[in-house]
C-alpha cells in the first residue's frame, strides 16, 4: 500500500469531504485528437486561448494579450509580460519557477505541424523587436520527443542568445489532467458542455476550509496588510497551502502555495517557520503524493535546521518525519539509499539529539518527551529485529507515571501509539500492563477534567458575583486538574480567572504570577504553529495593567514591547466597539498619568526617559516626560489647538488628574539602584522583600511575595496578623537548592540565602518544601487562628491549595522562557538598548500634582470581613503573640522608686520571655514613648457585683497612625489582664500620683508561682505620660477597649442612663 493510500484510511479528516455525484469526463485520447487537429478544425484563435490560459495559471499570471493578427504574423508576440511590483509578485502561487521584477517573457504560440521553423521565425522575430526580452517561451500543439525538443532550444539558445523554452502538446495534456482542470480546455477550445457536466456536493470541512481559504487568499493579496518582512505573511501563505492540501485542490496549486511561503520566509528568515515549512511539505509529498525522492530532500533540510535550533517542539516534528523515512526503510517500494539515506545513521543521529533533551535536568518536561520518543524508535527496532520488547513498555509505564506532573507533556500522541501497537502483540503480558498503566492515567485524566471543568464554572460564577475569595477557592481547586497538553486553554482561562480574583482582594504579585504563566503556557502555540492564539494578547495586556499599578517602569516596558510586536501580526481588529480606547493609547495615558505624579528625586533616572519612550511609540508619555522636565519648546508644535506654555499646563493639569491616580499602588519605580525592594499588604501585615540588582534574585522574590499572597488569599476570616511589618531580605548564595533562612526576632527579619529558583526535576520539591516551611514559620510566628492547625489542614485539604501553588514555583522558567535569558528588567539596560540621551531638567521648582481621592467611608461587619481587600487591612500592633503566650503576663501593679518615680509594673511568671518582649519594644520605640504608642489602658466598673475589679488592656495607639483611612479595616493585636480587687485603695493609689506627677516608668517584672513575690526589672524601663482610665459602661462598638467587654458582663451603668454605649456591645455579643 502506498503512503498516501495508508494515510488517508488513518486520517480522513485530513483530505476532501466533498464528493462528485456525477461527472462525464473527458477522455485524454479525445482532447489528445483535438489538439492534433487545431489547424484542421481553424481553431487557432482557441488554442491560443488555451495556451495562454495554461501559461496564466502555470508559469505567470502577469500576461497581455497579443500585439498582432493571429500567429504573430507582425512579428511581434502572441503573449507578453508586463511588469508588476515584487510585493504583488511574491504572492503568487505560480508552481513553474515564477517571473520576477528584472525579466521581459515573450510567448509564441502555433499549432503548425512543422513547429520547428516556425518557432525558429517567431523567435527571429521577438529577438529583432529590441524589446530586451530575457525569456521566449514557444507553445505548440505537436508532440515532441524530449531530445528534440532540448536539441533545439539549445540550438536557439546559441544562434540568437536568448532563453527559449518549448512547451508542446504533452505538457499541455499533463497540466489539464493532473490538475483537473478540464473546464479550461472545453471552455477555451469550444468543446461539448456535456464535458463539463460534474455535479459537486461540498462536503462540510471542505466549505469551511474553503472560506478560510478565501479570506487567507484575499489577505495575503493585500499589499498594504503586512509588512515587508512580516512573521504573519509567512504564516499566513503556509496555511493556504495546509488548506489547499487538505482540499485536494491541484498538486500544482499546492506546490507554488508552498513556493509562497517560501519566498516569503527567505525575507524573514525565522529558523521556527522554516522548519515548520519544510515539515508540511515534506508530510505533503508522503501522505499526498508518494514522492519519495521530494520527501527525502525536505526532511534532510529540516533536520539541518533543527540541529542548528534544538527546541523539544522542533524534534518533535524531526520524530515525525524520522518515523516516516524508517517506514520507508521497512517497505519494498522505495529503496532509500537510492536518495543517498542510510537509516541506521538517521536513527544514530536522532537518539543523539535526544539523549542530549533526556540529560538535560533544567528542562524536565522536554526531557521526559524526549525519552518518550527515544524510547518509540528503539521499540520499534526491537519490534523489527524480533526481540523481546518487555522492557520498553516498563519504560513507558514509568514515563506515563511521571507525566502527570507536566502540563506540555503529549499524552494524547503518547497514548495513541501505544494503543496502535496492540495488534501486534495481542498476547503480551508486559504490554497488557502498559495497558492497565494507560488506562487508570486516562481514567484519572478524564476524571479530573471533569472535576476541572466544574470548578471553572463555579469560579466564573463566584467571580461575576463578585465573590473574590470563593472564587480563588474553585478556580485555585481546578489549576492542576485542568494542567493537560489538551486542556491547555481551559486552564489558561482559569488562571485568567485567578489572576482578576487576586487583583481585586489586592494580591498584585499572585496576579501577576497567573497572568505570566497563562502567557508563557499559550506562547507555545507560537513556537509550534506560528499562530499567536488570543491568551498571550489577553495576559499580556494584564501584566501591562498590573504593572501600571505597580508602577515598575523597565518591566512595563518590555511586556509593552513584547505585546506592541505580536500587535504587528494580530489579524482582527481589537474591539468591535469602534469609540473603544486601543490598549496602547490607554496604556500612554496611563502611565504620562504616573510620570506627572513620580516624585521629584526620580528626576536624574527621568531625564532618560524620553528617547527611550519614543522608541517604544510611547509619544504622550515621552512629551510628559519632557513637560515635566520644562522641555516646553520640544514639545509645543506637537500641539496644534495650544499656543504657549500656559495651554500646556491646563492640558497636563487634566492627564495628572485622570482616575487612574485612585489605581496606583507603589511610587513609580526605576530599578535603577543597586539595592532594590518590593512588597505587598498581606492581612495588613506589610512585607518588604529587599534585594541586590540581579535578575535571578529579583525572581525570586516576585515568585515570594506570590507564593505569600497566594497562601495567605483565602484566610481574611480565619487569620489576624500581629505583626505589622516583615522585612525579608534576599542574599544571593552559590550551591543553594532551595532557600535557607534565619529569623531576628528583634526586628521581624528574615535573612533568606538563595542562589535562583531555576526548577529542575532534581530541587523541585527542595524549592517547594522550602517555601513550605517559610511560609509555616511566617503563619505561626506572626498571624492568629482560633485553630492554626484545623486552617492548614481545611486548606490543603478542602481548598487544596497546592493546586494554585504549583505554578507559582515556576515563575522564574516561565520569565526566562518568555523573555530569554537576559530581559531588560533593570532601568540600565532599557538606557543602554534605547541610547538614551539626557535631557537635563530645566525646572527651578519641580511641577508636582495634588490628586483629592474620594475616601467612601466603609462599615466592615463580620459578615463581609471575606469581601475586604488586602490592601485595606492595615494592622497595628505592639504585642509579639507567641512571645507573650510564653512569657504569661500574670500581674499588673505599681511601685515607687526614689530615684526613678513612679513605675507601673507588667509582671510576668516567665521573666525571660517579658523581658524580651520590652527590649523589643525599647529596640522599636526607644527608652521613652513619645507618641504614646503603647497604649496603657484601665477600665473600671466592668462588674456591678464586685465594683473594684477592672481589667488592664495593652494595644497600639491607633490614634497615632496617621496613615489611616475611612476605607481601612484595622486588626490591633491587644492583651487583656483582669484585676480581681477587694478594695479601691491600690487603684487610687497609683491614680492619684500618676496625676500629681504626670509620668511614669513601664517596667517588666517576675512574679513567683504563689503570687506574693515580684520583682521588677529597672533597667528595662520605658518612660511614658499617657495613661488611659476610663469606665466599662463608656467603651462603645467603636472604641478599640471594646475588646474588654465579655459576654457575660454586667458592667456598672450610671442610674438612669439607659443608652449606655456599652449596650451596643453586649447586644451584638449576646446575639452573635
Amino acid at each position: 500500500m502506498k503512503p498516501s493510500e495508508f494515510y488517508k484510511i488513518r486520517r480522513p479528516d485530513f483530505f476532501s469531504d466533498s464528493k462528485i455525484i456525477n461527472e462525464v469526463v473527458l477522455p485524454r485520447e479525445v482532447l489528445a485528437y483535438e489538439l492534433s487537429k487545431i489547424s484542421t478544425n481553424q481553431k487557432q484563435d482557441e488554442f491560443e486561448t488555451l495556451c495562454r490560459r495554461l501559461a496564466e495559471k502555470f508559469i505567470t499570471p502577469n500576461l497581455i494579450p497579443q500585439v498582432g493578427p493571429t500567429g504573430g504574423g507582425d512579428g511581434k508576440t502572441d503573449s507578453e509580460t508586463y511588469p508588476v511590483s515584487p510585493s504583488i509578485s511574491d504572492r503568487w502561487f505560480i508552481p513553474e519557477n515564477g517571473w520576477n521584477k528584472d525579466e521581459k517573457w515573450a510567448f509564441a504560440i502555433s499549432a503548425k505541424e512543422e513547429w520547428k521553423g516556425k518557432a525558429k521565425g517567431d523567435i527571429k522575430k521577438i529577438v529583432n523587436t529590441k524589446r530586451d526580452y530575457t525569456r521566449v517561451y514557444f507553445m505548440t500543439n505537436q508532440l515532441v520527443s524530449s531530445k528534440k525538443k532540448k536539441n533545439a532550444q539549445d540550438e536557439f539558445v546559441k544562434e540568437f542568445d536568448i532563453e527559449v523554452i518549448i512547451l508542446d502538446g504533452e505538457w499541455i495534456l499533463e497540466h489539464i489532467y493532473n490538475n483537473k482542470i478540464i473546464e479550461i480546455a472545453v471552455d477555451s477550445l469550444n468543446l461539448s458542455d456535456c464535458y463539463k457536466n460534474k455535479e459537486k456536493q461540498l462536503g462540510t470541512n471542505d466549505a469551511i476550509r474553503l472560506e478560510e481559504l478565501e479570506k487567507l487568499e484575499q489577505n495575503i493579496s493585500n499589499t498594504n496588510r503586512y509588512f515587508e518582512y512580516d512573521f504573519q505573511l509567512v504564516e499566513d501563505a503556509l496555511e493556504t497551502a495546509i488548506l489547499s492540501r487538505m482540499l485536494e485542490k491541484p498538486r500544482a496549486e499546492v506546490e507554488g502555495k508552498f513556493d509562497r511561503a517560501f519566498r516569503f520566509c527567505k525575507k524573514v528568515d525565522n529558523s521556527k517557520q522554516w522548519i515548520r515549512i519544510y515539515y508540511q511539505r515534506a508530510w505533503t509529498y508522503l501522505n499526498w503524493y508518494d514522492d519519495y525522492p521530494l520527501f527525502v530532500e525536505d526532511y534532510k533540510h529540516l533536520k539541518t535546521y533543527v540541529s542548528k535550533n534544538p527546541d523539544i517542539s522542533n524534534v518533535e516534528l524531526y520524530f515525525n518525519l524520522f518515523n516516516l523515512l524508517n517506514g520507508l526503510s521497512l517497505n519494498s517500494i522505495c529503496n532509500l539509499a537510492d536518495y543517498g539515506i542510510d537509516i541506521e545513521n538517521e536513527r544514530i543521529e536522532i537518539i543523539k539529539i535526544l539523549s542530549e533533551f533526556e540529560n538535560d535536568e533544567e528542562k524536565p518536561n522536554s526531557a521526559l518527551t524526549a525519552k518518550t520518543y527515544k524510547t518509540f524508535i528503539e521499540l520499534t527496532l526491537c519490534i523489527h529485529k524480533r526481540e523481546n520488547p518487555a522492557n520498553y513498555f516498563k519504560t513507558l509505564s514509568d514515563i506515563l507515571l511521571q507525566s502527570k506532573t507536566f502540563i506540555d507533556y503529549p499524552f494524547e500522541s503518547t497514548r495513541q501509539i501505544i494503543e496502535e501497537l496492540g495488534d501486534i502483540f495481542p498476547d503480551d503480558t508486559e504490554y497488557d500492563n502498559l495497558i492497565d498503566s494507560l488506562a487508570e492515567l486516562s481514567e484519572r485524566r478524564y476524571s479530573e477534567l471533569a472535576s476541572g471543568e466544574i470548578f471553572v464554572r463555579r469560579g466564573g460564577q463566584k467571580l461575576d458575583a463578585k465573590c473574590y475569595k470563593e472564587s480563588i477557592v474553585y478556580f485555585g481547586k481546578a489549576v492542576i486538574k485542568l494542567a493537560k497538553e489538551e486542556s491547555k486553554d481551559g486552564m489558561c482561562l482559569v488562571l485568567l480567572g485567578l489572576g482578576m480574583a487576586y487583583r481585586e482582594l489586592g494580591l498584585i504579585w499572585a496576579s501577576n504570577n497567573c497572568y505570566i504563566s497563562v502567557c508563557a503556557l499559550s506562547f507555545k502555540s507560537i513556537s509550534e504553529s506560528g499562530k499567536p492564539n488570543e491568551r498571550i494578547y489577553q495576559s499580556l495586556e494584564e501584566i501591562i495593567k498590573n504593572e501600571l499599578f505597580i508602577g515598575r517602569l523597565p518591566p512595563l516596558f518590555t511586556w509593552f514591547e513584547m505585546l506592541s510586536i505580536l500587535n504587528r501580526a494580530r489579524m482582527n481588529i481589537q474591539g468591535e466597539n469602534k469609540e473603544d480606547i486601543p490598549f496602547d493609547v490607554l496604556t500612554d495615558g496611563c502611565l504620562s498619568t504616573r510620570i506627572l505624579h513620580t516624585d521629584s528625586m526620580h528626576t536624574e533616572d527621568l531625564q532618560y526617559l524620553p528617547d527611550l519612550l519614543e522608541k517604544l511609540e510611547l509619544f504622550l508619555s515621552c512629551n510628559t516626560v519632557l513637560y515635566k522636565l520644562g522641555h516646553i519648546d520640544k514639545i509645543l508644535d506637537d500641539y496644534n489647538d495650544m499656543s504657549n506654555e500656559q495651554d500646556l499646563d491646563e492640558f497636563f493639569k487634566i492627564v495628572a488628574n485622570q482616575p487612574f491616580v485612585e489605581q496606583i499602588l507603589y511610587q513609580t519605580i526605576f530599578m535603577s539602584q543597586d539595592d532594590l525592594h518590593l512588597s505587598s499588604s498581606i492581612l495588613g501585615c506589610s512585607f518588604l522583600v529587599k534585594f541586590p540588582n540581579d535578575i535571578e534574585i529579583l525572581l525570586v522574590a516576585e515568585t515570594l511575595l506570590a507564593f505569600l499572597e497566594g497562601f495567605f488569599a483565602t484566610s481574611m476570616s480565619e487569620l489576624m496578623s500581629h505583626t505589622e511589618h516583615i522585612t525579608i531580605n534576599l542574599r544571593k548564595t552559590k550551591d543553594i537548592s532551595g532557600l535557607e533562612f534565619e529569623y531576628n526576632e528583634m526586628n521581624y527579619e528574615y535573612n533568606i540565602s538563595v542562589e535562583s529558583f531555576n526548577i529542575t526535576t532534581k530541587n523541585r520539591n527542595l524549592i517547594w518544601d522550602s517555601l513550605l516551611k517559610l511560609v509555616t514559620d511566617i503563619l505561626v510566628k506572626h498571624f492568629i487562628a482560633k485553630d492554626i492547625e484545623h486552617l492548614v489542614s481545611s486548606l490543603f485539604k478542602k481548598e487544596e491549595i497546592h493546586e494554585r501553588l504549583s505554578l507559582i514555583i515556576e515563575h522564574r522558567n516561565f520569565m526566562i522562557n518568555l523573555l530569554g535569558n537576559d530581559p531588560k528588567l533593570f532601568f540600565y539596560e532599557w538606557k543602554k538598548y534605547a541610547n538614551s540621551k539626557q535631557y537635563i531638567s530645566k525646572r527651578e521648582t519641580p511641577i508636582s500634582y495634588k490628586y483629592d481621592i474620594k475616601e467612601i467611608e466603609k462599615d466592615f461587619q463580620k459578615k463581609d470581613i471575606e469581601k475586604v481587600r488586602h490592601d485595606e487591612i492595615k494592622t497595628h500592633s505592639i504585642i509579639d503573640v507567641p512571645l507573650w503566650e510564653k512569657a504569661k503576663w500574670r500581674g499588673f501593679g505599681f511601685c515607687f522608686h526614689p530615684q526613678e518615680g513612679l513605675g507601673i509594673i507588667l509582671a510576668y511568671e516567665n521573666i525571660d520571655a517579658g523581658a524580651k518582649i520590652f527590649d523589643k519594644w525599647i529596640n522599636k520605640f526607644g527608652r521613652e514613648d513619645k507618641l504614646d504608642l503603647i497604649k496603657i489602658t484601665i477600665i473600671k466598673g466592668i462588674d456591678e457585683r464586685n465594683p473594684y475589679w477592672y481589667r488592664v488592656h495593652i494595644s497600639a495607639n491607633i490614634k497615632y497612625k496617621n496613615s489611616l483611612q475611612s476605607s481601612t479595616l484595622v486588626t490591633v493585636a491587644s492583651r487583656i489582664h483582669e484585676m480581681n480587687a477587694n478594695s479601691p485603695e491600690n487603684l487610687n493609689n497609683l491614680l492619684d500620683l500618676f496625676n500629681r506627677l504626670k509620668k511614669y516608668k513601664l517596667y517588666p517584672a517576675k512574679i513567683s508561682q504563689n503570687g506574693n513575690d515580684i520583682k521588677p526589672f529597672i533597667e528595662k524601663g520605658i518612660l511614658k505620660t499617657t495613661l488611659t482610665i476610663k469606665d466599662a459602661w463608656e467603651i462603645g462598638k467603636n472604641d478599640v477597649d471594646r475588646v474588654v467587654i465579655r459576654e457575660n458582663d454586667k458592667p456598672i451603668i450610671p442610674d438612669g442612663n439607659t443608652n449606655a454605649p456599652v449596650f451596643t456591645i453586649l447586644n451584638q455579643t449576646n446575639h452573635g
